[in-house]
């Protein structure tokens, strides 16, 4: 499972339902990464629809909050800007379908 570690603003925003998306730069390591976690996935429905479980982490310790994601990949330009996306760069888009699971989180600046 494909595991990133993220700001803890954005996680808590996640976690809370306020961010619906999660973006990584256009690069080969990305795309490389994606990919992989892709066709990993047994339950996959297929690359044609990217959708795979995600582990995102509030940092890089192994005891940070953490949770697994279910998302449906895109590559686009843009996105939001208050979800710290700059709309004239592509990215690999992860929109977040639901929340799986939640580890070692306190429920962030609620």
């Amino acid at each position: 499972m494909l595991t990133l570690p993220i700001k803890q603003e954005w996680f808590d925003m996640i976690c809370r339902g306020e961010k619906r998306e999660e973006y990584r730069e256009a690069t080969e390591y990305y795309k490389t990464r994606i990919n992989s976690a892709i066709v990993a996935d047994p339950n996959c429905k297929g690359q044609a629809y990217k959708i795979f479980p995600v582990k995102i982490r509030a940092g890089y310790n192994s005891k940070a909050p953490a949770a697994v994601l279910r998302v449906h990949c895109i590559f686009g330009k843009g996105g939001v800007r208050e979800w710290g996306a700059d709309p004239d760069k592509y990215y690999y888009i992860l929109q977040i379908l639901h929340i799986e699971s939640i580890e070692n989180w306190k429920g962030g600046n609620m």
